[in-house]
């Protein structure tokens, strides 16, 4: 018996108002993500999550019109540093820049430098070195796939997170998270 899956018509809703403060509902931890040799590439990261299996890998979403996303086509690795509340003006002021349009220094001391020239921020949560698997494009964003091939991870600190609209922290949070910082939108 063969069985057949008819994949339904679906017409693209829209995205209206609604449907963007629904999306941001959805809580994610913030993190950097870092390529290139000379002038580096980075992003801010909303979105970040694991795929398990026999060779662990992360997925990412990056928007496919950014300087990273053309880097990382290039490169082929990235680099993953997950960021902690210590970390929410860091992830403010590069919010606040155009994404991928400004060096991280090798030589700054917040930063360090892996090989194939990833940096990683040094006192991340956990930090990840990934070479790039696979690249999925949909719509606006490209959802990039990196094997896992080293991690490291901080105990200290509490993570970022981006929730309704702002960067949140899950200290003394309750159920009404203060907001850290304002300033980035979906």
């Amino acid at each position: 018996m063969t069985l057949a899956f008819r994949r339904p018509e679906l017409a693209a809703p829209p995205v209206d108002d609604s449907c963007r403060t629904a999306l941001k509902q959805v809580v994610g931890g913030v993190a950097i993500a870092t390529t290139g040799v000379g002038d580096e590439c980075w992003a801010t990261l909303g979105t970040v999550s694991t795929l398990p299996g026999e060779v662990p890998a992360l997925l990412v979403a990056v928007r496919v019109d950014s300087s990273f996303h053309h880097a990382v086509l290039m490169q082929r690795v990235f680099g993953i540093s997950l960021l902690s509340v210590r970390h929410a003006e860091l992830a403010s002021r590069l919010g606040r820049i155009e994404e991928g349009n400004v060096r991280i220094p090798s030589n700054d001391e917040q930063w360090t430098l892996l090989d194939d020239n990833v940096s990683i921020l040094v006192d991340a949560m956990t930090a990840f070195d990934c070479a790039m698997e696979n690249v999925i494009e949909r719509d606006s964003h490209a959802l990039l796939i990196g094997r896992i091939r080293a991690a490291r991870t901080s105990p200290q600190g509490d993570p970022l997170l981006s929730w309704r609209g702002g960067y949140r922290s899950l200290v003394g949070a309750g159920d009404d998270w203060a907001p850290l910082i304002e300033s980035y939108r979906l």
